[in-house]
């Protein structure tokens, strides 16, 4: 096999450069239609231990609506905030909306993505339907 050289311009390695960086770029998330809520568990913070009210998926929600798994936290401290900020489950979590006015502490947001680290198996384990609810809340 022999190697061929091939001519580059600039407008070629920026157009390369522009492709790669789409791929790598985070996915975004937006909870548009608060239904999907419904397909989740609401754990309060007295079950937690956490200041704001947390979504988990219970049941594939992630499957059927083509997204990464997720978590919600409520982005404020009274029930009647229906809006939401949407976390990565991963082991380096992440929220995945960079639009998001945060209307909680950052020591909350902290506190969350530390609640993920510690649970990320379980988490996926839930919505995979590989443990029960009781199974989940044991074990956080």
């Amino acid at each position: 096999m022999s190697k061929r050289i091939i001519k580059i311009t600039e407008s070629d390695v920026k157009k390369i450069v522009k492709e790669t960086v789409k791929k790598v770029i985070k996915e975004t998330y937006n909870l548009s239609d608060s239904d999907e809520l419904m397909e989740y568990m609401w754990l309060k913070p007295s079950v937690t231990q956490l200041n704001v009210d947390i979504f988990v998926d219970d049941g594939g929600s992630y499957l059927r609506n083509n997204h990464q798994l997720l978590l919600f936290v409520r982005n404020g401290y009274t029930k009647d905030i229906s809006d939401f900020i949407p976390f990565a489950i991963a082991n380096d979590p992440i929220i995945l909306n960079d639009n998001i006015e945060y209307n909680i502490s950052y020591n909350d947001i902290f506190a969350v993505q530390d609640f993920i680290k510690v649970n990320v198996n379980n988490l996926y384990k839930l919505a995979n339907e590989k443990i029960s609810h009781q199974e989940f809340l044991n074990q956080i």
